[in-house]
């Protein structure tokens, strides 16, 4: 059973707003400078069209040259480029979107680390370019969704048409549909691509109902939801690595990931005086091999999977509302957390994506006095640290963000964000750096917006996992400071997708 907690929604749609707000009145944002020799060119060569009017020009011609020094600062402040959108950032590359209003600097640019500009795609049709992973990208368009390159080299490009469509893609992997229908026949063929453009498997569908989704489980594992010849309603997994196909059953929980080699698929329960086990465990590695834990009962009567996520080597188990139980897949170990802290942990609030990182693992909390905390917690389920009070908190990539209840200099209610270690120890304090709020880590790095342009303090959860933020947030390292305060477009080269 999956636990979703909805809270962070609201700010999510907040800050979307404020985004799209931002986009569709073409408000320059400041947040990043754009630096570009095109720009003071342009800007130069309007001064110098304003000085061929001297002051023995008649009162005419005078009217005429204020009305062209109007245009010419108008056309000035047209030059003015700012960033639309902002794309996280992996292997080392990232994508912004920027905007002019004389369409100078149009386009999307690819950055490294530094805040340079290494190539620029100018296509008006684009509606999204992904992050790179596995050495590609892929940029979308109505027509033609195309797979680059970290150096913006065509891979391959996919075309769309009435019968034939991109499903879906994933860290450099891509499937296709294609329909073909006739009197005697009718059905779908899918098409799995890897990061090269190269053909790696396919599967077909008879009839005219296509396959309602294609899942991405990680470490090159994909899924799909179907019926087997005797009806009954299946997963079937296809494992890139061993090029294996393999069915599981169709009860099992709709989303897996595959963090590391192996994850939980489910749990079957069974009848403890016939097997001796209240539940089994059920393990797939990244090559499709199956495996089985026993669940005694002294684990407890109610036994589910928290997550289904394992990191570290463990992963976490939950008797139904009352205790969690963290398991060492190497040593076989079971340890039931059954301390002070127990009932303090908040149960039914429980991360989405309960996991060890690091060797711990962040738990919500209630105190004595009913406000909120947050604990770190090793695997055996010792308190690291003290817990430290808080009405929100994200756990990512061994950083622990909370947004902390304070009081501002007049005396108001405030809030601000701290960022915290695996060993609880202070990191930075977003506030005091001038941030106001912040997405949870990932590839080693967050984004944050300023003081001034935030209302409300809090982390922001892209909805549906998106890459996308507005142009105001900045990127900042595991310590809290910025990449690059300016962006670089001199540089880049254009690349023409074809």
């Amino acid at each position: 059973m999956y636990k979703k907690n909805y809270h962070f929604l609201v700010m999510g749609l907040i800050f979307s707003a404020l985004a799209v707000t931002g986009c569709s009145n073409n408000q320059k944002t400041e947040e990043t400078v754009i630096e570009s020799t095109a720009n003071n060119e342009y800007e130069s060569n309007e001064e110098a069209a304003g000085e061929t009017v001297t002051e023995d020009d008649t009162d005419d011609e005078y009217e005429d040259y204020e009305e062209y020094e109007e245009d010419s600062e108008e056309s000035t402040e047209e030059t003015s480029t700012y960033v639309e959108m902002t794309y996280k950032f992996s292997e080392g590359e990232g994508w912004i979107k920027t905007r002019s209003e004389n369409s100078l600097y149009d386009g999307y640019f690819c950055l490294d680390l530094k805040g340079n500009a290494l190539f620029s795609v100018n296509n008006p049709d684009i509606t999204y370019i992904s992050p790179f992973f596995n050495g590609c990208a892929f940029v979308e368009t109505d027509d033609v969704f195309y797979q680059i390159d970290l150096d913006g080299n065509v891979i391959k490009s996919y075309t769309i048409s009435d019968d034939a469509t991109v499903k879906t893609y994933a860290e450099g992997q891509i499937w296709t549909e294609e329909y073909s229908s006739g009197f005697d026949s009718a059905g779908y063929v899918y098409t799995l691509y890897n990061e090269k453009g190269e053909k790696v498997t396919e599967f077909s569908v008879e009839g005219t109902e296509p396959v309602d989704e294609i899942n991405y489980c990680g470490q090159g594992v994909w899924r799909y939801y179907t019926r087997n010849s005797d009806g009954d309603y299946i997963y079937k997994c296809y494992c890139t690595e061993s090029d294996k196909w393999i069915e599981t059953d169709g009860d099992f929980p709709y989303h897996i990931y595959f963090c590391e080699d192996m994850t939980v698929l489910g749990l079957d329960n069974e009848d403890p005086d016939d097997t001796g086990y209240v539940a089994k465990m059920i393990l797939m590695d990244k090559k499709g091999n199956l495996s089985e834990v026993g669940l005694k009962k002294e684990l407890g009567g109610n036994l589910e999977s928290a997550s289904g996520y394992i990191k570290d080597g463990y992963c976490i188990l939950e008797e139904y509302g009352e205790y969690l139980i963290s398991y060492n897949l190497s040593s076989g170990e079971f340890k039931v957390m059954d301390n002070e802290y127990t009932e303090r942990v908040k149960m039914d609030e429980l991360p989405d994506k309960l996991m060890f990182t690091d060797g711990c693992v962040a738990l919500p909390l209630q105190g004595k006095d009913e406000n909120n905390y947050v604990g770190l917690f090793d695997t055996s389920w010792n308190l690291i640290g003290e817990p430290i009070k808080c009405s929100e908190f994200d756990f990512s990539e061994g950083k622990l963000i909370t947004v902390q209840d304070v009081t501002d200099e007049y005396g108001r209610p405030d809030q601000e964000i701290v960022v915290y270690n695996t060993k609880g120890e202070e990191m930075f304090n977003a506030y005091e750096k001038g941030y106001r709020a912040i997405t949870p880590y990932k590839n080693g790095m967050a984004y944050v917006i300023d003081e001034e342009d935030s209302p409300i303090a809090g982390i922001f959860y892209s909805l549906n996992d998106s890459d996308m933020l507005g142009g105001e947030w900045k990127t900042i390292d595991e310590n809290g400071e910025r990449l690059f305060n300016t962006v670089n477009l001199d540089n880049a080269k254009a690349v023409e997708l074809k």
